[in-house]
């Protein structure tokens, strides 16, 4: 197994996330049942990258009086293509790359994504 130094880790999470700007949670059933836009993300450390600030969206109709997130989706609002699904979503704490302080998201809230239990992180070790 080859292992990157932390330059190119750097390097790589910045081009990963270089035209993500928007984000949608889905339910267990990968309906959208939130979404947001305008992300931007801070330069890569330690083969991290975090959104710059506080990450807000919006339930949708499809989160009803009461969905739980179970993934979410990064993708490029001006339509190349680009995208990160599958995101894993837990409670503040329980190791998803996105932690939300309450996972029950409803129509019409708004969630404040807090941009520390926000991280994608390259790993240092390929095959």
């Amino acid at each position: 197994m080859a292992t990157k130094n932390t330059a190119l880790r750097n390097s790589q999470a910045d081009s990963l996330v270089a035209n993500l700007d928007s984000i949608e949670l889905l339910d267990g059933s990968s309906n959208v049942i939130a979404t947001g836009s305008g992300i931007s993300f801070a330069a890569a450390s330690s083969g991290e990258v975090s959104p710059s600030s506080d990450v807000t969206i919006t339930g949708n109709a499809n989160a009803g009086s009461g969905t739980d997130a179970d993934s979410a989706r990064l993708f490029d609002s001006g339509g190349s293509g680009e995208e990160i699904n599958s995101i894993s979503v837990t409670s503040t704490g329980g190791g998803g790359i996105l932690q939300l302080d309450n996972t029950n998201i409803a129509d019409g809230q708004t969630i404040t994504i807090s941009s520390s239990n926000f991280t994608i992180t390259e790993p240092a070790s390929t095959q």
